[in-house]
């Protein structure tokens, strides 16, 4: 087994209080770094600790039961491969017993894996190559690889090559028609006895081992309803059909004959299928059958849909029926905890931890189950942070209205999300997560590639890994390379969160890893397409959502056409979001509206371009249709899924069906005159809404320039004090949330009014009747002239002091 290899640490932040008081513009800031390595850490101020406001007494949940060597994609393709062939021996009437060799269970999968890359079986045993297998199999090269070739020779035949020979000639046939019914003798047209040829009068030189007396007897033995050889009718025992209170029909002897070669003599060699009657040979089935069924059996085409049936089972998690509360939960995971390590939780260091999980989720011989409590909804179960009914106390109120708090989050003006109208469970609306040890999240990325933000309330630390954005492709291509099999029967398996590849296998294959520690009270964000997993401690509560920054906007266009190609259906339509934003400019956040007015420029060159394609094509009728109006799973395209907004193609001849423009040709091939444009907008009215989002977007760009132009400026070039209250009211008066630069502004233009207020007593402008005017010395002048020089503006009466202090320098220098 593999050692493991820890990743490097994530980036961790410390923020001021400054900087912590807008988390967006705070995740904005640390990007260039954080974005690197796909996740990070954030550490509050010390004083923000926000009080627990669950209500812990009426808190119940239902967990997730996790069998951890089943979610790393090479254990479970080793025990699904063991699982199927497990299958295919009990319903041949036998049971699968994995052989030992060199006192280790013999790995099956990897001996089946080594062979077919090899060449398979027969070109081994050709070769007389089975010396180097045992030596690519990994076993000690001290031993006697002759014999121990011949051992793996030996367990390939009798326990492999079976079902290979049966998957090669028998599932592919049934993946391509599973609808055809297995065909039975009952149902066959030419239903009548027939003996080939080769039958004829040579039946008694069938070869078959007479070494035993039940293959003489086989149609006793055998399950099912059977028949006698002189063909009166045996009893039948109960079989699956007859638990339903439906029995078999089967028929009479003289008209079975073996669907393999056609022929009906060698009748004490004839089994009939349990799940059609179907007869055949035991020595026509490939391979021949040479034991005899104990239990029921099942014929070629049948057992070919049952194999069938098992590989289209999705694999996802079973969810327990049992309601916790946090209290009987955390005695069961403490208890757990201390049981596998044999000592107090707290005692157990991390990296112990760490290393005994990605042992298990590798191991095919650990068995260790665990549940998690996992997406609880915040809607309906309540928040960990104060909200709404959950304000107890004047503290709570100060959280409850925290931008940090992630109930209020996702909604905060500089935050995208805060433009969707719905509350996205999930995504605008916090999930909460119950774990104990070794429970875990799989690899993912976010909805539509968007940030998450995921804060640990209480309990023991949760660890991360995450993989940078940017590699989110090299990804997927490792984790497909590594468990092909998977992907075969669920191509969007990386969506669903059901499986782990160790961080050491990643980063054997050169994709950039790190991990880090999440203690509670502290903050984890991803950003957008970084991959990330992870693994609890021990017993503790999180609860985690997502936002999305002006940047976000053109990866959730980049995620859309992603979604289109796996087709994925979206969670929300992100044309329709751009529209709305760009309708409403003048109200949403500034560097939303710039990004919202270049992104919409995007779409309206690919929108022109699909519909100038599609009246070349011979469309030429078209129509207005308002898609929000219509709900999300009535305008999906029926080819990839992603819903539609700006426009879509209808067909007469297919109602009741609709397509992006992309795949028109699926719907309108030949008939393109017939089919129909709808349209949400006009490519006028596209064109008229993007203008009117980059004049609002023209308008910040503009202030902004002028606002770090003035606050940058040489001191010779500083702006006057007015100017800068000018560019504050501006702000004011277009809406241009832009606090950081506003902040900055202000402080500058406080910083002046103090020494304003300052040189008006020095100049007497404002010296009270009867009040003695201020000593003032040189030194007193000199300093204040320092501050006046340092202002980030200029204040008229400043030159006044200056003025001031040249004259006392002068005089200064005549009386000495």
């Amino acid at each position: 087994m593999e050692e493991f290899q820890r990743p490097p640490e994530a980036p961790v932040f410390e923020p001021s209080e400054e900087e912590f008081a807008d988390p967006i513009a705070y995740i904005t800031a640390i990007k260039p770094i954080a974005e690197k390595t796909g996740i990070c850490k954030i550490r509050p101020p010390p004083n923000w600790q926000p009080p627990f406001a669950l209500d812990v007494d009426s808190f119940q949940f239902s967990t997730r039961i996790q069998q951890l060597n089943e979610l790393e994609a090479r254990s479970r393709v080793k025990l699904n491969f063991l699982d199927a062939m497990a299958r295919f021996w009990e319903l041949q009437g036998t049971h699968l017993k994995v052989p030992i060799v060199d006192k280790c269970n013999l790995d099956l999968h990897k001996l089946h894996k080594v062979v077919h890359e090899e060449g398979g079986f027969d070109k081994i045993c050709t070769e007389k190559r089975w010396s180097y297998i045992s030596r690519k199999m990994g076993y000690d090269p001290t031993h006697s690889h002759a014999s121990v070739g011949s051992l793996l020779r030996s367990h390939y035949e009798k326990t492999i090559l079976p079902y290979d020979l049966f998957v090669q000639r028998t599932v592919q046939k049934v993946q391509q028609d599973v609808l055809v019914e297995p065909r039975s003798c009952a149902s066959d047209p030419d239903f009548k006895v027939r003996k080939s040829k080769r039958c004829q009068g040579e039946s008694a030189k069938v070869c078959v081992s007479d070494d035993t007396m039940e293959m003489k007897k086989l149609l006793f033995k055998s399950p099912g309803p059977k028949m006698s050889q002189n063909g009166a009718r045996a009893t039948a025992p109960e079989t699956r059909a007859s638990k339903d209170e439906h029995h078999r029909v089967v028929p009479d002897i003289e008209t079975i004959y073996c669907l393999m070669c056609r022929g009906g003599d060698a009748e004490e060699y004839l089994l009939l299928c349990d799940g059609c009657n179907a007869a055949y040979h035991t020595f026509c089935l490939i391979p021949p059958l040479v034991v005899i069924p104990v239990s029921e059996w099942l014929c070629p085409d049948c057992l070919a849909k049952e194999c069938h049936i098992m590989q289209d089972e999705v694999f996802g998690f079973e969810q327990n029926e049992k309601l916790y509360t946090l209290e009987s939960f955390g005695q069961m995971a403490d208890r757990f905890k201390a049981d596998y390590f044999n000592r107090p939780p707290h005692l157990v260091p991390v990296d112990e931890v760490e290393k005994t999980f990605w042992r298990l989720v590798t191991s095919l011989d650990d068995e260790v189950i665990v549940e998690y409590g996992a997406d609880i909804h915040t809607a309906l179960h309540g928040s960990g942070f104060p909200w709404k009914d959950r304000i107890l106390s004047p503290e709570h109120e100060v959280y409850s209205k925290s931008p940090w708090n992630l109930n209020n989050l996702p909604n905060l003006p500089n935050s995208v999300l805060s433009q969707i109208n719905v509350n996205i469970s999930g995504m605008k609306v916090p999930w909460m997560y119950v774990g104990m040890c070794f429970s875990c999240f799989c690899w993912h990325i976010e909805d539509h590639w968007t940030y998450s933000i995921n804060y640990l309330h209480w309990g023991e630390p949760k660890t991360w890994y995450g993989v940078p954005g940017g590699y989110a492709e090299e990804f997927e291509k490792v984790m497909k390379r590594t468990a092909p099999e998977l992907f075969q029967g669920q191509p969007d398996l990386l969506h669903q969160l059901v499986t782990l590849l160790s961080p050491t296998v990643l980063m054997e294959n050169d994709i950039p890893v790190v991990r880090t520690d999440q203690h509670a009270g502290e903050f984890m964000v991803t950003f957008p397409r970084a991959y990330h997993a992870g693994f609890n401690q021990g017993f503790n509560l999180a609860e985690a959502v997502n936002f999305a920054p002006a940047d976000w906007l053109s990866f959730g266009r980049h995620c859309v056409e992603n979604y289109k190609h796996l087709k994925r259906h979206s969670v929300f339509s992100h044309e329709e979001l751009l529209c709305r934003m760009a309708a409403t400019v003048e109200n949403i956040d500034p560097e939303i509206a710039v990004k919202t007015a270049e992104e919409l420029g995007v779409v309206l060159e690919q929108e022109r371009t699909q519909r100038d394609q599609l009246k070349r094509k011979g469309i030429a009728f078209s129509e207005h249709e308002s898609f929000e109006l219509i709900p999300d799973d009535g305008r999906v395209c029926c080819v990839c899924n992603s819903t539609c907004f700006l426009s879509a193609v209808t067909s007469p001849a297919k109602p009741g069906k609709l397509v992006c423009l992309e795949h028109a040709e699926n719907l309108c091939s030949g008939h393109w005159m017939d089919c129909c444009l709808r349209y949400r907008y006009t490519l006028e009215e596209m064109k008229s809404l993007k203008t009117y989002a980059e004049r609002r977007s023209q308008k910040y760009l503009t202030w902004k320039e002028s606002v770090e132009s003035a606050l940058d400026a040489s001191p010779e070039r500083r702006p006057r004090i007015d100017d800068l209250r000018e560019l504050i009211g501006q702000a004011s008066v277009y809406n241009l949330h832009c606090p950081d630069l506003i902040i900055e502004m202000q402080e500058a233009v406080v910083e002046a009014d103090r020494c304003l207020t300052a040189i008006q007593r020095l100049i007497g402008r404002k010296r009270r009747k009867k009040m003695k005017a201020p000593v003032v010395t040189l030194e007193d002048l000199k300093e204040f002239v320092v501050q006046l020089e340092n202002l980030a503006c200029e204040i008229p009466e400043g030159q006044a002091v200056k003025v001031s202090r040249a004259v006392w320098c002068w005089m200064s220098s005549k009386l000495n």
